[in-house]
Parts: C-alpha cells; sequence; structure tokens
C-alpha cells in the first residue's frame, strides 16, 4: 500500500495506519470502529472500500466540492442587502 496522500487530515492518516494495521491482524475491527467512533459494520465497509480503492478511499469525497445547500450568488447578494 501507498504511503498516505498529501491531501489527508490528519484523521484520515489515524485511519489509513488503521486499516494497515488491521490488515496485518494488529487488532480487530470492532476495536478500530469503536476508536473512531463507526459501528462495526461502517467500518467493515469502509475497510473493503481502502482494499478495492487504497489509500484514496480514505479522504472525505466532498472535498473541493461546493455544498448542496449553497446559495446562488444573486440570492446571496439580495440577502446580504437587507
Amino acid at each position: 500500500m501507498g504511503m498516505g496522500l498529501p491531501g489527508m487530515s490528519v484523521s484520515e492518516g489515524e485511519r489509513l495506519q488503521a486499516m494497515r494495521g488491521l490488515s496485518k491482524g494488529l487488532f480487530l475491527q470492532a476495536k478500530a470502529a469503536e476508536r473512531f467512533g463507526l459501528i462495526v459494520r461502517q467500518f467493515t465497509r469502509l475497510f473493503c472500500r481502502w482494499r478495492v480503492f487504497d489509500d484514496a478511499a480514505l479522504i472525505a469525497r466532498q472535498r473541493n466540492r461546493p455544498s448542496p445547500r449553497r446559495l446562488e450568488a444573486s440570492k446571496r447578494v439580495r440577502i446580504e442587502d437587507l
């Protein structure tokens, strides 16, 4: 596996270390899930995704995308003028 990606946050890097430890058999999925505040099912899905897509699977997929709740610029200007 790779060394991680340059754009990874600290929490994503910690998850990467957990994935690597889990793949080496150093601990159980239940302990890793508890450590990150996930249920075992969520962690298992994340682990499977990591095995398929490598380190990029751990980076938030919404990064560098506008929020779906973002207002149009014209609406934002009208609200600011109120």
